[in-house]
Order: C-alpha cells, then sequence, then structure tokens
C-alpha cells in the first residue's frame, strides 16, 4: 500500500486522512470485517486533528493502540488496499465483460 499524495486517483493517505469517521468505519467493517472499526475510526479521526496521518508506520501505532487484536492492523490495512484500488468494483466489471462475452 502507498501512502502517494499526487496523481487523480484515491490514495491510502487521502482516505485515511479526509474520509468521514462513517464512512472508515463502513469501509473497516465491509473490506476488513473488523470487529473493532468504531473504536478504531475514532481513533483515527482524533489523530488526524492533532497532525496528518503521514506513514504507514504512524496508522499502524495508531491501531495498535486502540486494537487488542494484533490481527487489526491487517484487516484495516485490507480493508484501505480494497477502498483504494475499488478492488470490488473492478471484479463487478470484469464479471459483467465476461457474462456479455458468453452470451455474445
Amino acid at each position: 500500500m502507498r501512502f502517494d499524495r499526487t496523481g487523480d486517483t484515491l490514495s491510502a493517505f487521502h482516505l485515511v486522512n479526509y474520509t468521514g469517521e462513517k464512512e472508515l468505519i463502513e469501509i473497516f467493517r465491509k473490506y476488513g470485517e473488523e470487529g473493532r472499526a468504531r473504536f478504531i475510526a475514532e481513533a483515527i479521526v482524533r489523530e488526524r486533528k492533532i497532525k496528518l496521518i503521514e506513514t504507514t508506520k504512524e496508522l499502524a501505532d495508531i491501531i495498535e493502540k486502540t486494537s487488542y487484536d494484533q490481527k487489526s492492523t491487517l484487516r484495516i490495512f485490507q480493508a484501505i488496499r480494497i477502498a483504494v484500488n475499488d478492488e470490488f468494483g473492478s471484479i463487478e466489471t470484469s464479471l459483467r465483460q465476461a457474462v456479455e462475452l458468453l452470451i455474445s
């Protein structure tokens, strides 16, 4: 995962630093199946009010301080990766194209 701040597409940096708390919770639950999504999202929002989260290490430290589950960090990073890359959208598009090819 890159925290690249360049380009026109959604970046992990932008998602972590500018996405609303409710949307972060939804992303963490939907794509990471994270049980402590609300607490982690709250901690991220609280920290970024003080200082933008600029590195993956800073984000990992926030998650580790917030969750007792050592796998939370992995689930949150997975959720961010899926959201930034629109992985489910890509799968949906590919499936539609495959069906169209089969029908034609």
